[in-house]
């Protein structure tokens, strides 16, 4: 199977051809052909199949209710009474679900 490794650059300056990576702001030009066993040669986006350049390209679909035409935040809370990080402090569920909510994340 032969795979295609976008070599993507953030920058807002695309040069023309460039195509944007899951419909974001990221784009790529050129990718990287990823066989087993080897890897292979950077070609440019235009030697991509196109069935391929269309999935790499197309926005992704929501996840669990979150639109993922940004960047999104996720963050992690230990709840468990045998959790070192935080000192057992969020055992409580009224005090995790204060702690989630302070910590600003669309994911937890």
């Amino acid at each position: 199977m032969t795979l295609y490794r976008p070599l993507c650059l953030p920058d807002t300056c695309r040069p023309d051809g460039a195509m944007p990576l899951a419909g974001g702001p990221v784009w790529f030009d050129r990718a990287e052909v990823v066989e087993p066993g080897r890897r292979g040669p950077v070609v440019p986006v235009r030697d991509i199949p196109a069935e391929l350049r269309d999935r790499l390209t197309a926005p992704r679909g929501d996840f669990a209710g979150l639109a993922l035409d940004r960047p999104r935040l996720m963050g992690v809370l230990n709840v468990t009474p045998d959790s070192f990080s935080d000192g057992n402090r969020f055992l409580d569920p009224a005090s995790a679900i204060a702690q989630a909510e302070a910590m600003g994340a669309d994911l937890i």
